[in-house]
């Protein structure tokens, strides 16, 4: 597998409508969102927060969604699969692959049904539903040939046990691509986690790739590329 260490986009990643960032931010919807401690927290933070998300999100550059749909792009082959955008919020994911048509079948699922509802006006997603990803989700073995989950392997949202979730939703050989707050990369040892469940024949290591996830306030991170095998 590769690790990559970069703060750089791509060039085609750097052909998509980038998120901009601004020197003086009011981030306290952020730090809330990193200091909850439990799933209904999770949904009481982004019930209130989803009227003004998507601004706020422009407003802190959050790099994070344009840096994992380049990965799913560069590894995921199967274009005319099932595609399951986990922690999908108001849809920046889904906003982002609609400029590739060979993404036919991208569905979304989220623990808020404000930010589910956000995403639904939208009409990005072929389906939309509530899903906590603490638990299992009412999802069957390997109904999908890639997920990607943006956001929500960070401080105060899911652990690393989660990986497993969505390689279970995974058909053998899709793929899985999460991006993960540096914070808790390094405080959970994500790396060695990720290297067992290798070990195990549960996945391959595609990539592991350090980038900017959000340029103000600034935070890295990691983006990680699975194969399910």
């Amino acid at each position: 597998f590769f690790f990559v260490l970069s703060t750089t986009m791509s060039v085609s990643a750097q052909r998509l409508p980038l998120l901009h960032g601004s020197c003086d931010v009011d981030d306290s919807q952020l730090q809330a969102a990193f200091g909850t401690q439990a799933p209904e927290d999770n949904v009481h933070h982004y019930r209130q927060w989803s009227a003004t998300y998507d601004q706020d999100v422009a407003d802190y550059g959050y790099l994070s969604p344009l840096h994992s749909v380049e990965a799913l792009r560069m590894h995921f082959c199967n274009l005319n699969g099932r595609v399951l955008d986990v922690g999908c919020g108001t849809g920046l994911v889904g906003e982002l692959l609609k400029h590739y048509p060979a993404f036919t079948h991208v569905e979304g699922a989220d623990i808020c049904k404000e930010m589910l509802a956000k995403a639904a006006s939208k009409k990005l997603y072929s389906d939309l539903f509530r899903a906590d990803l603490t638990k299992r989700i009412g999802v069957e073995d390997g109904a999908y040939n890639a997920i990607i989950c943006v956001g929500t392997f960070t401080l105060g949202h899911v652990g690393r046990d989660a990986l497993c979730e969505l390689l279970r939703c995974t058909a053998v050989g899709g793929i899985v691509v999460v991006s993960v707050n540096a914070g808790v990369w390094f405080d959970e040892e994500y790396e060695g986690y990720l290297k067992t469940l290798q070990d195990a024949d549960v996945c391959t290591i595609l990539e592991m790739k350090k980038v900017t996830l959000i340029r103000q306030p600034y935070n890295e991170g990691f983006i990680v590329t699975l194969r399910r095998a």
